[in-house]
Formats: C-alpha cells, structure tokens, sequence
C-alpha cells in the first residue's frame, strides 16, 4: 500500500494546532516587525531597480558608444521635451525654453547632457518644426533605460519643467525612450493597489460562494494576506542587500502569484480537512491529518513554481530576471505559511465549528466528480481524443502569434509620454521623437569632400528603403540634400559664370579690333624699322671710319709732335703749348686793341702817302714818283713791299675786324685744346687707340645684329597682326561654344537637382559656412572620425515592419560604401526600436533556457514526489500542451479578435507559472488516484492495478479542491486585467484562462485517462 499521507507533517500540524495561539503569535510579530523596521517593497524598488535591457544589447551598448564619441557622458536614457504652442512659438515660450535649458544644465545629478539646437539661426532648423509652433529639446538622463536612477531622473526633470512659469497656450512634455519605460513601470506601480484590492475582493466572493462559511473565507483571506505581507519585506530586504535584483514587475507578478498560489495552498488544506471532518475526524485529528495528507503536495506544488521561476535567475532580459527569483522566494514563504500558520487558524478558528464543511454540499459535488470520473472510467479513449480534439485547433493557432512590442500601449494612453508622442506627431514628422541612428566609423576625419559624397550616398540609400520617410545627415541636415553640395548646383555656378565669360567677351569685341589695328601698326612700323636699318648700319660704317681715321691722325701727331721736339713733348705737351699760343693771341689782341688809334692815324697817313701809287691812280709828280719808287722796291723785294704796304694801310683801316678774329681764334684754340685734352683722357680711359678700334668694332657688330633682330621683329610682328586678325573670329566661335556649354550645364543643374541620380560635391570653403558647422555639430563627432544620421518612418517603431526595416536600413548603409572611400568604415545602427530588436533575440534565448531548466527541475521533482517516470513524463507532457492550447486561446481572443497581439514578455511568464501550476495540479490528482488506487487493491487483485476505481475515486474528492484552488487563482490573474496596463491584462487573462483550461479538461480528462490508457505502465518503475 502507498499513502502520501506524512506521519511527519502530521506531527507538525498537531504541534501547530495543540500551539495555535503561539504559532499565531509568533507570525504576527514576524509580520509587524518586517514591515515596520524594513522599507516598504516599493521603496527599494525604487531605490534598486535594475536595468530593463540586458547589458549585452547590442543596440543599447551603441548609442552608449554614440555618446561617447561625440563627447558626451556615457548613458541611453534618451528622452525629449516636446514644447508647442498652437498660436506660434513666440518670444516668451522661447524665455521658457531657455529657463528649462539652463534649470537642466543646473541638475547634473539626473541630467548627463542635453542637445540645445536653439542656440544660433543655422541650429534651430534641426529642432523647430516647419510650421513653427513647436520646439524639441534632447535630454539625456544619467543610468540606463529602466534603472532606478533613470526613473528617478525622468521624474526630476518633468519637476523641473512644471516648477518654470510657463506662458499662456504652450504645451510641455517630457517623452522619448525612457519616458515611456519610467511610465510604464509606474502605471504597473499605480496599479497594484487597484489589482491586489481587485483580487481579495474576487477571491472573497469566490470562497465565500465555494464553502459558503465566513470563517473558511477567512482562513484563506489570512493565509495569503500573511503570506504576502512577509513576501514582501523579505524580498525587500534581499534586494537591498544585492542579493536579488527587482523592478516594477517585481512587485506586480509577485503580489499576484503569492495571492493565488497562498489561496491554493490554504484551499488544499481546507479541502482535506474538510475530507477528515466529514469523515467524522476531531478537531485535532483532522487539522494533523489535513496537514500530514496534503503537505508534501504544498511543498512540491512550492517547489514545482520555484524551481520554474528560479530558471529565470540565468536569462539575461530584465523583466524575467528581476521577477524569476524573487516569485519563489515568495512562494516558498507562503507555503511556510500555509504549512505552519495554517493549522493553528484551524485550531482558532474551528473550535466552535467555524471552519466546518457544510456536509450536505461537500458530498453532492464529491458524488458529481465521481461521475465525472465514471464517464471517464468508462470510455477513456473517447474521452482522451475528444479533448484532442479540442486543444489540436488551438495549439494551432497558437502557431500564428505574434509577439507585440507596442510599449507605448502598454502603458495607459494619457502617459506623459504617449501624450509627447502624439504633441510631437502634431508638428514634427512622424516619430520624430524615436529615430533610428546610422552610425558611421571610420579611422580618419570625414570632413572631406570625398567623405561627405560618400555619407550622402549612404543617406541616399537609406532614405530609399521602404518605410522611411526621411533622413537628415550632415549633407542633409533638414531631410534634403544641401542644395550647394548637388552637382547640379555647382553646374549651375558653373553655367551661370560661362555666360557671364560669354557676355563679356562679346563686349569685348570692340576693344579687340583695336587691338587688331594696333597690331598691323606695330607690324608696319616693324617692316619701316627693317627697310631703314641698312642706312643705320651704311652710317654706322662711314662713323666708325671716320673715327678710325681720326685714331689714325692722332696717332700721327703723336709721331709729329715727337719728331718736333726730338721727344721732349708728347701730344699732351702740344696741346698744353696750343693753350700757350692761344694765350699769346689773345695778348695780341689786347694789344691791338689798346694801339687801335695810333694804328689807325698811321695806316691813314700810309693811305694817303702810298694809296694812289697803290692803286695806280696817280694825278700828279709826287704821287708817280712814289708809285715809281714802290715799283723799285717791288722788283727788289719780289713785290712784296707794296703788299705790305697794302697790308698795313687795310690792316689799319679793318683793325677792329682783325682784332676780333684773333680774339676768335685764341677762343678757338682754346676750344680745341680743351676738346683734345678730352679726347686723350677718353682714349687714356680705353688704355689705347687699338682698344678704341675693338670697339668701335664692336659697335658696327651690334648694329648689325639689330638690324637681324629687327628683321625677326618685323617678322613676328607680322604674324602677330595676322593672328590678332584672327582672334574675333575665334572668340566669337569661343562664345558660341561657351553659350552651348552653359545651356547644357543649366540643363544639367535642372536635372540633377530633382532626377533620381542627383550628385554631390561640396567644396573646402563650404565646410567653414556656419550652417555646416552648425550641422556638424550634432550629426559629425569632434574628431570627425563618427558620422550619424537620423532615420525617421512611419507606423510604429515597435513593430515586425520596424525590426525588418532596421535590418535593411543596416544592410543598405552597408553597401553603399562599397567603392567610396568609406569602404572600410563600420556602419552599425541603434535606437529605442533597434534596443527591442535585438531584445527579440535575447527573449528568445531567454525563454528556451528557461523553458529547459524550468521542465527539468519540475520534472525531477515530481520524479521524486511520485516515484515515478511515466507518470511525471504524463503531467509535463499535458502541461506543456495546455500550455500551448492556452497560448492559441490568448492569440484568437487578443490577436484575432481586439487586434493587439500579445505583449512579447506574457509568452515566458505566463509559461513558467502555467507549468508550474498545472503541474501541481495533476501532482495532485495523480497522487490521491495512487493512493486510492492502493487502498481499493488491499488484498485484492486487479488487472489494472486499481486505476479505474482510483480514478473515480480520486476526481470525487479532489475535484471540488482543485477546482475551487483553480477558479481562485484563476480570478486573481484575471484581477491583473484591472490594472488599466494592457501588459498585464494580457498575462492575467492567459495565466487565467490556462488554469481554467487545466482544471476543467487536462487535470479532469485529460491526465486519468492517459493514465487508464496506460495502466499500471503509468507508475513505472515503481510498482503500483
């Protein structure tokens, strides 16, 4: 015979029972102490939350990398004040914005940077929306998405932003990434209180309707409260010692499984201590028996949802692993409870008969299970593809999920955050608030031409994938490509000064034909210079002769002069003496001068004694005896006394002519003395008269040579005024070709500013323009060597469309360095769609190691429960497919028919506490069919082992239990629907209906007749 009835826990509950009011003592205490001298579970949630994503995220991890390189503190907690005003962003909302900018700067406890874009014209393009009536301020708080420190810092700054006057009509949010998570863990928070009165209202209702005693109510009501009032301080004090880590959803699932799973164990107590005293047990003997039958099922039931939630210790994803954990230490502590503090509140409060059963009710749904056990009995394979066939079709369907990331709807609509969103979607293009970051690496400065061609390819590129609807860059900072950077652009500069060149050269043309007539007299006068440069070298030659001839008479004096003076005097000495005899003249002349009268009476008287014989005119004796006298004396003179006579008498009458010609020629001689004495110096100076002759050579040699030269002049200056004849000509045919290049580049200009195969060329002397260097500011690092853009689309950024966008924008970006010279470059991508993203991954890997630990460890423990491997096989077999059929239930009801598919975190929890729970209830069933199944085969003997008989006898007196343990857990997941989250709502009803589908069709169908089917196969190895 095999009983799970446990003398031990028997003893225990007697103890406990024989106790009570010391039991009940001490757990009071325990309650009053915990909560008083240790902070409330809230308060060190808030003062301990861990981060929501997975240090590991890679996403997450680059827009940490993003803030570093641009200079920034390490954080992404990314979050945007969103001010509008409908009537226009006037001068005193631009006041606010600035008392807010700098109120931010003044917190760096909660703020690590912001992004102010309103401080210069060029900026304020980048942050206004186009209609102007509203501004976006970026805020980064310190800690990451989730954290504590994040949440506390969101709540600081929107303090900030209302404690500043704001003026009339402007409207101010705080929104953006950690918004939304720091509201949605505080909507979670706000609806607990709602959730917890929800659900011991319901669980009252639902008891109060089961056993239909106030006390029984009562025992379970003070079960679960003390459960969960020493849940919480001890995880609270775990937390705050770092040994557990918690958020938001710590506290929410927690409070919810302690709430059900403390109702169930105080209902599997109360139901088979409801057996005992219908069964005519004491007091005592019931309380000791309803323990010691039902203990080790509590503490594998514990055990079987710990060991399920303590899988979550090992996942990376913050929702799992700051809930796992800290749910079994809750669970632990209420079967404790359950365990030790439930038998004394039946020994309080059933000694007057207050937890009795009422006998009549308790025996009618026995004998309704029981034949519910018959009809199962009786036709197990039936009823074994019957329920087939109904969780086939919903496993099916379960097969279509899929998973929602819409956070923004799992918080309530009037967030702060949601309300940004929407106050942003107003004025700005859509999701503007959540972009996505292409994230441009490079190991050298990116403010080059060639670069910024390169990254204005990838934004192209990007900006072509479907969904996007806008990308600003560094050469697109509002969305559109720098008109100045296009090619078509600088083809219109360049159009725009060739038929400038082309205007100019026709008026031009004016000043060219002068040039062409300056040109023929330049040539002209060339070829007059050649024809009278042969008379120029004929006189050059008869100069250089002549000068030549003078060397040669001045080599003669030299020999002359030398000769005379039997070499005493050279011509130097001669022309001293030429000096002296000048002088000597002139003496004479003075001479003369001083004598002139005396002179002149005495050649008068010679006239008139000798005149007539002179002439011959004699009239009378005297003057023929004197001409016959002076006739004597010419014969003896030869004739020359009468010239002497004539001489003196002409002398005297011209004296003054004769003293002015001596005078003449002393000054004459003088002249020539001087002229030589500067002529000997000069040809002193040439060293001799041969080195005068070189030169003289010399210079009928160069006369020569320009006259070639000359000739070659005259020659080129030809040519020239044949070409200049030319040049209109050819200018005009220039002018013509230039008009046909400046209407095919303004033509370009037209196409390639608005075709699809646009170009992009910015100059150096651009990159210093101040709506560049504005730009750069946010959209190029320091350093220049990290370059982002923004990306915005339309439709939700948390979405399948989203996720698979990313993935292609990435790819794309990729690509489209391919032959640039940012081949080489990383190109990664990160934003608050991109962190979920790669969150998808992380919940999948997540979720099948919980999954695997989680079916291992209840698997082994109900291994050991049962002793057993068939049987345990049977329960985590129906499990993991009502698991699955619930799960198609959650996506025709959420997915199906509300269309919001289910939140991505219900799937793994409402697994682990699904499995977990449903297995304890088949643990339950199937141990009480053992047992009964043994008891009918005492001394008997039975092909199947007792199974039939077990089986109906086990569904009679469990089936009212574990239906009442159901239905109450059931309706405290369904409270979590109250919450106004949708997240929770949604694991609630899951959680919720999976129970109900346990209860009813799995634990009552389901598993008795797999194990009828089986037989006595089902308890291998052990025998039965």
């Amino acid at each position: 015979m095999v009983s799970t009835v446990s003398s031990a826990f028997s003893r225990v509950g007697a103890a406990a029972a024989k106790y009570a009011w010391w039991v009940a003592g001490f757990w009071v205490i325990a309650l009053v102490t915990l909560n008083v001298l240790f902070p409330q579970l809230e308060k060190v949630i808030a003062d301990n939350s861990a981060a929501f994503i997975p240090e590991n995220n890679q996403a997450s991890i680059a827009i940490t990398e993003m803030s570093r390189d641009f200079g920034n503190p390490d954080s992404s907690a990314v979050g945007f004040f969103v001010m509008a005003n409908e009537n226009g962003f006037g001068d005193a909302d631009r006041a606010y914005y600035d008392a807010l900018a700098k109120r931010l700067v003044d917190s760096p406890d909660h703020v690590a940077y912001i992004l102010d874009l309103q401080t210069t014209p060029e900026a304020r393009e980048l942050s206004t929306s186009e209609d102007g009536k509203a501004v976006t301020l970026m805020t980064v708080l310190h800690g990451d998405n989730g954290t504590t420190e994040a949440t506390q810092a969101t709540s600081a700054v929107r303090e900030i932003a209302s404690s500043i006057d704001k003026p009339d009509g402007l409207d101010v949010k705080f929104s953006g990434p950690v918004a939304t998570t720091s509201d949605q863990l505080q909507a979670v928070e706000h609806g607990m209180l709602v959730i917890t009165g929800v659900s011991v209202i319901l669980i009252s209702i639902a008891l109060l309707f089961a056993y239909r005693r106030v006390m029984s109510v009562a025992f379970a009501l003070l079960i679960l409260g003390f459960g969960l009032g020493l849940a919480r301080p001890v995880v609270g004090i775990l937390g705050q010692a770092g040994i557990l880590e918690m958020s938001m959803f710590t506290a929410a699932l927690m409070t919810a499984l302690v709430i059900g799973a403390g109702t169930d164990y105080a209902v599997f107590i109360i139901g088979r201590f409801h057996e005992a005293r219908r069964s005519g047990r004491s007091l005592p003997d019931a309380i000791a028996d309803a323990v010691g039958g039902i203990a080790t099922v509590i503490i594998a039931s514990g055990l079987t949802i710990a060991a399920a939630c303590m899988a979550m210790l090992f996942t990376e994803v913050g929702i799992f692993r700051t809930a796992g954990p800290p749910i079994a230490v809750g669970i632990l502590i209420s079967l404790t409870i359950a365990l030790t503090l439930g038998p004394a509140l039946l020994a309080i409060l059933g000694r007057r008969g207050g937890a009795d059963p009422l006998m009549d009710g308790g025996r009618k749904a026995e004998r309704r299970w029981r034949r519910i056990g018959a009809r199962v009995v009786h036709r197990p394979l039936t009823a074994f593809f019957l329920c087939i066939a109904v969780i086939t079709p919903l496993v099916a369907v379960a097969f279509t999920y899929e998973p929602n990331f819409d956070e923004f709807s799992a918080q309530p609509a009037d967030s702060e955050s949601n309300q940004g969103y929407q106050l942003a979607n107003n004025h700005f293009p859509y999701n503007e608030l959540l972009p996505e970051y292409v994230i441009v690496r490079t190991d050298h400065d990116m403010r080059t031409s060639a670069d910024l061609a390169a990254l204005e390819l990838i934004a192209q590129s990007v900006s072509q994938v479907e969904g996007v609807s806008l990308v600003r860059s560094i050469t697109r900072p509002d969305g559109t490509p720098l008109p100045e950077a296009s090619l078509g652009y600088q083809a219109g500069i360049v159009a725009d000064g060739l038929t400038e060149a082309t205007e100019r050269i026709a008026a031009s043309q004016p000043e060219l034909l002068r040039l062409a007539e300056g040109t023929t007299e330049l040539a002209d006068g060339a070829e007059t210079a050649r024809q009278r440069l042969p008379e120029l070298v004929t006189g050059t030659d008869e100069v250089t002769g002549l000068a030549n001839d003078i060397l040669t008479t001045v080599e003669l004096l030299e020999v002359t002069v030398d000769e005379a003076s039997g070499g005493e005097m050279d011509l130097g000495g001669a022309v001293a003496e030429i000096h002296t005899t000048a002088y000597a003249l002139s003496d004479v002349a003075g001479l003369l001068a001083s004598n002139a009268a005396a002179i002149t009476t005495s050649s008068g008287m010679l006239n008139n004694v000798f005149g007539p014989a002179l002439r011959g005119g004699c009239g009378d004796l005297q003057c023929s005896a004197v001409h016959a006298a002076l006739q004597r004396a010419d014969d003896a003179t030869g004739g020359n006394a009468s010239q002497a006579l004539r001489s003196a008498i002409d002398g005297g009458q011209n004296l003054d002519e004769t003293t002015a010609r001596i005078s003449a020629l002393s000054a004459r001689m003088h002249q020539i003395a001087s002229q030589l004495e500067t002529s000997l110096g000069a040809l002193a100076d040439q060293g001799s008269t041969a080195s005068a002759r070189e030169r003289l050579t010399d210079l009928t040699a160069g006369v020569r040579e320009l006259a070639d030269g000359v000739g070659q002049l005259a020659a080129g200056a030809r040519e020239i005024s044949d070409g200049t004849q030319r040049i209109p000509q050819i200018l005009n045919e220039l002018a013509q070709g230039l008009q046909l290049a400046s209407g095919h580049l303004g033509g370009m200009r037209t196409g390639a500013l608005n075709g699809p195969g646009s170009g992009f060329y910015l100059p150096d002397f651009a990159l210093e323009e101040p709506r560049f260097v504005t730009a750069s500011q946010f959209f190029l690092s320091p350093d220049g060597k990290t370059a982002r853009m923004v990306a915005l689309s339309g439709g939700s950024v948390l979405s399948r469309e989203s996720f698979d966008r990313i993935d292609a924008m990435r790819a794309a970006a990729q690509s489209a360095t391919d032959n640039t010279v940012l081949h080489d470059a990383d190109v990664t991508s990160t934003s608050f769609a991109a962190v979920y993203s790669d969150l998808e991954g992380e919940i999948n890997s997540d979720f099948r190691l919980v999954a695997l630990i989680a079916l291992a460890a209840v698997t082994l423990i109900l291994v050991a429960m049962l002793r057993s491997i068939v049987a345990p096989l049977v329960i985590m077999v129906w499990a993991l497919v009502s698991y699955i059929a619930t799960i198609g239930i959650g996506v025709v009801v959420w997915q199906h028919l509300l269309g919001v598919p289910l939140h991505w975190s219900v799937i793994p929890i409402s697994f682990v506490v699904l499995v977990g729970v449903g297995a304890d209830y088949s643990m339950l069933v199937i141990t009480r069919i053992r047992e009964e199944s043994a008891a009918t085969l005492r001394g008997v003997r039975s092909p199947d082992g007792g199974l039939r008989l077990g089986v109906i006898r086990a569904l009679g007196s469990t089936g009212g239990v574990i239906t009442v343990a159901g239905v109450v857990f059931a309706i405290t997941m369904f409270a979590l629907m109250s919450g106004g989250v949708y997240l929770l709502a949604q694991l609630g009803f899951v959680v919720g209906i999976g129970l109900i589908l346990d209860i009813l069709l799995v634990r009552t169908v389901l598993v008795p007749s797999t194990l009828l089917l089986l037989g006595k196969v089902s308890w291998w190895p052990a025998r039965s």
